[in-house]
């Protein structure tokens, strides 16, 4: 063989000479094959029969030759090592299959490092010179998972584990691929191959990345012990990420699920011996496992998994050891490199805290130790894992403390496994307390609504009612200090609701809302807190599960009215236009406008572009939540005396005390018009006394019913200026403006308008005039007055007239009614009956189509 570097001194060119040469093996069943190390810059080197044998050539220098080696006709893989060096250089694959009874020269040839590269090559009998390709070769990791003593791994007739221990790994490393062999489980100490006790045969695709877990229990009929391989093992993931995949390996435990405590569901109905697919998920520490049975929603145990440290890297969590006997279930992650991870068994509970009392500034100690210091009122924590299972000593002491001996409230609460707790501290003075609440939620069940609960934690507040502001339903009922709701699933949208006593709509504390636009999948808890006649004052908050504590939007009622006899106009709440071409005598119903917060009402005229339109601004420092606003335009613009403004009522009303009455207040906005009262027709009580122009009267609650009522300069009720009829009988439970409008000597004309809560308005019809009948009816008459029983209505027509009769109260309440007909011209007397009257001065009205008489009588009983 011609080997050497021409003109190198230290392997200079030569032939090498071996007169053992063979052209065939005396021995069909065997090739003969001698070896020449020619690599001229190779150091001596040792070669293995990969799975065969190991040292087959030992300690082969430069230009020597082996002598023949008889093997049988199959397919080798020599791996060269320097000599007395694990580390292998190269490994080449050489076919010999079809050589059976031939003979071939290998030699080492080329350069390491240089060019020609180093190789190994086979020269044949016939000439034929053979480049031996490159071992194809498999990554495989090997994973001890058998509740087993320590074992020994052969592949093929070579060891490839010594003293293999359970819960251990080999990292990955390269084996022959694309050729069959045997993968034999010996008892530690083993002498070869032959001592296994298991085999198995394998071939493993060139380029896989491969997994073999050993498992099972050896001799067990059910459990038999066996290897599990996953044909597409990882030992990356993408930077930042870890990827895992997860084996069910102990073999007494059923079929399971596993849970991550925030991101739900990793894993679903995994049965002995199966794995699953990779899942790439953040590298981060903080990861807490929750194994449960298949579909049973009950956690058996909770394994903590921090992975911070291991990004970039593909794992294999594998459940181990036995529920019912030694060694005890664990779970355990094997790392590429070969390190297997015990996962610590760690109960956890969320917890997230709220101070939520109106109290001042506190610390907080766990256990003795300061947790959260100069923590304030309306703060919360983020959600985050506790210890469960354990008790922990809670001490609340004041800001600024030294020690939990300072505290003024200590209890001891106890979290358990699996559990969402909210902890708020609630309640003042010797009513101070720690609320625990064993639902809380993270996040909504249901992704497409937004899931409140509810915290009663207002301390001087009765047990409230909430309801949808929209239409009025119950949302929450009767719910007392110190409880909370369950979840309430909202609609992602507008979320407006009045807090009132309980079983007492009419009475609103206040109005809060949200816009929930977006916000799908958010649950959080809405806290009632502060106080309702002290301070900090009640208010609405959300507290989120990252901490984050947002007040709802307080909110007024209030109803426009335009009674300034001017044009259509436009009417903005600060920049944002809220009334277009709003009309002369138009109300709007109760809308909401922003409470406890500086807002400018602006008026424009109609068909404007925007607020700098304006011709009128009222600066508004602030509104009430729980009040309803009367907001009455009126006045000319322009006019020195009567100039237009916006007046507002303070202590405007939607509705009465019942459905049996109707609450009346009368604004008095017509500009030419003096101070007025107003009283029922024929001497009756005067309701609404000396209101001015601008001014609004109180509510008067007046039965439902029908009334002539009567407007007259004020304290001069003689002058009637107009009677009207107020048919106010389907009003009940209401409460309406009666609104003096236009003027009494110009256009548009005086009259008297009514708006209802829900905007609508319409004038009451004029009273013909009561000297219009007094014409036609003459001497009117009562007798018996004091009556018992009965009295008599006696009188005298001087032309045919309709006529019909009606008794009230001197509240105005109608008591009786009826009809005489159409009567000719004479005198007349009518019965009426009185006997189901109790004792008392009513009004007794007779009227026609042109005007009404009244007269007083009292009834007596014995």
């Amino acid at each position: 063989t011609a080997s050497g570097i021409v003109g190198n001194p230290s392997t200079p060119f030569t032939l090498i000479v071996n007169d053992e040469g063979r052209e065939s093996s005396g021995d069909p069943g065997s090739v003969d094959i001698a070896v020449l190390h020619g690599s001229p810059n190779a150091p001596a080197v040792d070669v293995d029969a990969v799975l065969v044998a190991n040292d087959v050539i030992t300690n082969l220098a430069y230009g020597e030759f082996t002598p023949y080696l008889s093997i049988p006709p199959d397919v080798y893989d020599f791996a060269v090592r320097p000599a007395s060096n694990p580390n292998v250089v190269a490994s080449f694959r050489a076919n010999l299959s079809s050589l059976g009874g031939g003979a071939a020269y290998v030699f080492a040839s080329g350069l390491l490092g240089g060019s020609p590269g180093f190789g190994l090559f086979a020269a044949l009998p016939s000439g034929v010179v053979v480049a031996l390709p490159l071992t194809p070769t498999a990554r495989v990791q090997v994973i001890h998972n058998s509740p087993d003593p320590t074992v020994d791994v052969y592949a093929g007739n070579t060891l490839l584990i010594d003293d293999f221990e359970f819960r251990s790994a080999t990292p990955f490393v390269e084996l022959p691929a694309d050729r069959d062999f045997t993968i034999g489980i010996a008892p530690a100490g083993s002498t070869s191959a032959n001592d296994a006790i298991f085999t198995q045969n394998v071939n493993l695709p060139a380029g896989d990345t491969l997994a073999v877990m050993a498992q099972g229990i050896v001799g067990n009929p059910t459990r038999p012990f066996t290897l599990v391989i996953d044909p597409a093992a990882r030992q990356t993931a993408p930077d930042g990420s870890v990827s895992l995949s997860v084996l069910h390996g102990s073999p007494d435990a059923p079929a399971v699920d596993v849970f991550e405590r925030l991101a739900g569901p990793l894993v679903n109905n995994l049965a002995y011996g199966t794995f699953t697919g990779y899942l790439t998920i953040p590298a981060q520490d903080g990861y807490f496992l929750d194994i449960k049975p298949a579909g049973v929603n009950q956690i058996v145990a909770t394994y903590r998994a921090d992975l911070g440290g291991l990004s970039g890297q593909a794992i294999r969590v594998f459940a181990s050891g036995f529920l019912s006997q030694s060694p005890d279930f664990g779970l355990f992650a094997a790392l590429p490199d070969g390190q297997v991870i015990e996962l610590p068994l760690s109960p956890v509970a969320r917890v997230q805290l709220i101070h939520n009392s109106p109290a001042p500034t506190v610390d907080v100690y766990v256990n003795g130790s300061l947790v959260l210091d100069n923590f304030e009122y309306l703060q919360a924590t983020p959600f985050d894992y506790v210890p469960a299972g354990i008790p922990f000593d809670i001490a609340i002491a004041p800001a600024n403390s030294t020690s939990p001996a300072q505290a003024f409230y200590n209890t001891t609460v106890t979290f358990e496994n699996g559990k969402v707790y909210y902890a708020v501290a609630n309640g003042t003075g010797a009513n101070f307390t720690l609320l625990v609440n064993d639902q809380a939620r993270e996040e909504a069940l249901n992704p497409n609504k937004v899931e409140f609960s509810i915290l009663h934690g207002s301390p001087d507040a009765p047990a409230v009612d909430v309801r949808s502001v929209f239409d009025g339903s119950l949302v929450v009922s009767n719910l007392a200090f110190g409880q909370f709701t369950p979840y309430l699933p909202l609609d992602p949208d507008l979320f407006i609701v009045d807090v009132t006593p309980a079983g007492n709509p009419g009475v609103v504390v206040g109005t809060w809302g949200a816009d929930l636009d977006g916000a799908g999948g958010l649950a959080g808890l809405v806290m009632a807190t502060g106080l309702v006649s002290g301070s900090p004052e009640i208010d609405l908050v959300v507290v989120l599960p990252n901490g984050f504590v947002i007040g709802l939007v307080p909110l007024t009622r209030a109803q426009v009215i335009h009674n300034s006899p001017n044009p259509t106009v436009d009417v903005y709440l600060d920049d944002t236009r809220i009334l277009d071409n709003f009309a002369f005598r138009q109300a709007t119903p109760f809308i909401l406008l922003p409470a406890r917060e500086p807002i400018t009402l602006s008026v424009a005229p109609g068909n404007g572009t925007s607020v700098g339109d304006a011709i009128y601004s009222l600066p508004i420092a602030r509104l009430e939540t729980g009040k309803d606003y009367i907001v009455m335009a009126a006045g000319v613009v322009g006019s020195p005396t009567r100039p237009f403004q916006l007046y507002v009522n303070e202590n405007g009303r939607r509705r009465s005390a019942s459905a049996a009455i109707v609450d009346l207040s009368l604004f008095h906005g017509s500009p030419d018009a003096p101070a007025v009262d107003v009283q029922l027709a024929g001497g009756g009580p005067i309701i609404f006394n000396d209101v001015a122009f601008g001014n609004f009267s109180p509510y008067f609650s007046a039965p439902v019913g029908s009334y002539v009522i009567q407007v007259t300069p004020a304290n001069d009720n003689t002058n009637i200026v107009e009677s009207y009829l107020a048919v106010i009988s389907t009003l009940g439970g209401q409460a309406a403006v009666v609104f003096a409008s236009g003027f009494l000597s110009g256009t548009p004309g005086f009259g008297v308008w009514v708006a209802l809560p829900n905007g609508s308005t319409f004038p009451l019809p004029v009273f013909v005039r009561t000297n219009d009948l007094e014409d036609r009816l003459l001497a009117l008459q009562l007798a018996p007055n004091p009556a018992v029983h009965e009295t008599w209505a006696r009188f005298e027509l001087s032309e045919p007239t309709p006529l019909r009769y009606a008794v009230r109260d001197f509240t105005g309440r109608l008591l009786l009614e009826g009809n005489l007909g159409l009567l000719p011209a004479g005198p007349f007397a009518e019965r009426i009956e009185v006997g189901k009257l109790p004792a008392g001065t009513y009004q007794f009205e007779i009227r026609s189509d042109n005007g009404i008489q009244v007269r007083k009588f009292m009834v007596q009983r014995p």
